[in-house]
């Protein structure tokens, strides 16, 4: 899967402390920034049990309203951070499927985190873990942070043209791409099982 060998190469890569500091790349780096923004990923429907309420209760241990802005996707989540008075800086609810904005949104945490206002960029969503089972989950995605493996042999590490920043900087956007990518898969099936239990135990009740 593309997914696995990109995080194969970039732990490879990254595991030379010495090319990895040589970098002049904003992403692997902390800002003074004093806000984190978020990117909420719920959903448009409910009537699926308790995968928005885990996730809202796991917002309210987690954010700090004060500090916090937010990208959504799902207009559960959009709806609860209006009630909470937050500042959604863009939503993306009406685009199907979510995971069709990916692009779009990567750029604008690119942009936004440059900017130095924002110390991270975080990924809040309903990890699927089975049919069961789905965890509200907190993943922060800038900076980057440990992808590189201390296990790796560097006696074998790549030879790299034209240069390590010129071929690391279009790898990690493919990473970050893909970290709200698979996020978005997670949470919709996540939330399809939820459904689904849901619709079970309604029928249970019924008969």
């Amino acid at each position: 899967e593309y997914r696995d060998v990109l995080t194969h190469v970039l732990k490879k890569v990254m595991s030379d402390s010495d090319v990895v500091q040589s970098l002049n790349l904003p992403w692997l780096v902390g800002t003074d920034g004093d806000k984190t923004l978020y990117i909420l990923i719920t959903s448009n429907k409910g009537l699926c049990g308790s995968f928005h309420s885990n996730l809202f209760k796991h917002f309210f241990h987690t954010v700090d309203m004060k500090n916090a802005d937010f990208i959504t996707a799902g207009e559960k989540g959009g709806k609860f951070v209006t009630l909470l008075n937050g500042h959604i800086l863009a939503d993306f609810s009406q685009h199907m499927p979510f995971t069709s904005n990916v692009s779009a949104i990567f750029s604008m945490i690119d942009d936004a985190y440059a900017t130095g206002k924002y110390k991270s960029v975080v990924l809040m969503y309903n990890k699927f873990i089975s049919s069961m089972q789905s965890d509200p989950t907190s993943l922060e995605l800038l900076p980057v942070g440990n992808i590189s493996d201390e296990s790796t042999d560097l006696s074998s590490s790549y030879t790299i043209e034209p240069s390590v920043e010129e071929v690391l900087k279009p790898l990690l956007a493919d990473y970050i791409k893909e970290q709200i990518r698979a996020a978005m898969e997670d949470s919709e099936a996540a939330e399809h099982s939820a459904r689904m239990m849901a619709c079970l135990l309604y029928t249970s009740r019924c008969v």
